[in-house]
This record gives C-alpha cells, structure tokens and sequence, in this order.
C-alpha cells in the first residue's frame, strides 16, 4: 500500500510518492482503519528535532509565499531592513522594533500582506530583515526608511512570473543554523499576516499515482526530483517531484485534486 501527497503551492506542485502508508484515516464506511504509528522524538537527539523544526519552517516558509506570489493587482515587494551600527541589538529586541514598524505600516495600508524572515549578519555583527510585501502599494523610498525609523531601506518590484519560485529566493535568507545567543529554537523563525492565501494538500491513498497527473496534464515542467531512503521507522521513504504548472493549466489541476483526492486541506 503506499501513498501520495500533492502540496500546491501557486504555480508550484510538489509530490511525495511513499512506499507505505504514512498517515491514519478510516475507510468510507468507518469500519477499517489504516495507521502507522509516529512519534515526534523517536530515536532523535535534541540537536535533531531542532534541525527537524527548522527544515520544516523553511519548508512551509517557501510554500507560503509561493501560495501569495503575483495573486494580487499590485505587484509585490522584496524589502530589506537593516539596523544602524548604534543601534545594535538582540533578536528579542530586534523582533519588537519590527512588531512596532508592521503596526505603523498598518496605519497606511491596513490590508497588508507580507512574510519576513530575521537574517543574522556575521559582517556587520547585526541582524536584518527581508520581507516580501504582497500587492502593495507604492510607497516612496524615503517615506518607508523614514517610518522603520532604525536604518536603512532597499525596495525591489517582483513582477509576475520574473521569479518562478520566490519562496526558494527568500528561504536563503532563513538562518540555517541556530549560533547560541543569537537564535532561540523556541521562537517563530518568520513572520507572516493573517490574510494570506495558504498551500493546499492532497492526499491519495490507492488509486492515483505521479504518472498519472503528468500524463492527464500536459505542459509540466519538472525542475527537481530526487529519492529520500528513509532509516528511521517513523518517517517513509519517497521519491520527490516538483513540476511548475503553466497558468493556463493551474485552475483544471487544481480543480482535477480537489475532487479525486481522499483528503484535502490548507494549512
């Protein structure tokens, strides 16, 4: 028995074809139900589940900006945020003056979109900020620096489709490691609005197979695929695709998942 998973994220498609079942759900009639147990620390130090919960932050990090990239009327934004060498500061206090910028942005453009990521800066010994703004609105240069108040400030219009995959841009700028006295494990590694469109998942548990999808949707674009041989029993092996889906054919995709699937849902 083995299982696929559909993560659609915009124009971005991703698939994992286990060679087992991987999650727990009961049959049409509620009488069998198919299970295989998991357990979060199984077998993982500490260092590894940290390392766990970051990939899989900078998983959904990507995800959900692919989910938002060029949705929107108004372009979207990548803005970069630095702090001024005298105003060095912790990530604790780092993250409040941005918590206390977003509000005053807010002031303006009281629907605004936008993921941020922190960014520790091993030259300049400070941490930074990049985010994407979805659909913004033209703001002047100096307007925007004059309102974060704390340095400098770098605008750059996305246009749509100039970059396929945005959120595997903006996931270079995710820290990587967790440096003692800089990150906390603990803490959110971004930040995201509350109106954000959200990745879809589709789950198919018998009939439906990678090939299929490729051979009933013509145009396609493979750009990564590679196999995952698992030796920990509470994590399946898969082989993992990642197609670009053209625009003319992204609605009947997704409208093709969403009735064939055994389960779907946005997280």
């Amino acid at each position: 028995m083995s299982e696929l998973k559909v993560v659609l994220s915009g124009s971005v498609m991703e698939c994992y074809q286990y060679d087992r079942q991987v999650t727990c759900f009961k049959s049409p009639d509620g009488k069998t139900k198919y299970y295989l147990p998991y357990k979060k620390s199984y077998g993982l130090s500490k260092t590894d589940s940290q390392c766990l919960s970051a990939s899989r932050s900078r998983r959904n990090f990507i995800r959900r900006i692919n989910a938002n990239a060029g949705r929107y009327s108004l372009p979207d934004c990548f803005v970069s945020f630095t702090f001024k060498p005298e105003r060095l500061c912790d990530l604790a206090s780092a993250n409040y003056e941005w918590k206390k910028f977003r509000q005053r942005l807010q002031r303006i453009v009281p629907d605004l979109r936008y993921l941020a990521v922190y960014e520790w800066g091993a030259k300049t010994g400070r941490f930074h900020y990049h985010a994407v703004f979805f659909g913004f609105p033209y703001i002047p240069q100096s307007k925007l620096q004059d309102l974060w108040g704390q340095g400098f400030v770098s605008i750059k219009v996305i246009r749509k489709g100039q970059v396929p995959n945005l959120g595997a841009y903006m996931a270079k700028y995710m820290a990587k490691d967790m440096v003692a006295g800089r990150y906390n494990p603990h803490k959110r590694r971004y930040f995201a609005s509350t109106n954000l469109y959200r990745p879809r998942v589709f789950r198919f548990y018998f009939q439906l197979k990678v090939s299929d999808i490729v051979f009933r949707f013509r145009g396609l674009r493979l750009v990564n695929n590679f196999l995952f041989n698992s030796e920990l029993i509470f994590i399946a092996s898969f082989e993992y695709y990642q197609f670009i889906v053209p625009p003319g054919v992204l609605s009947h995709l997704s409208n093709f998942l969403d009735k064939s699937s055994d389960i779907c849902y946005s997280y």
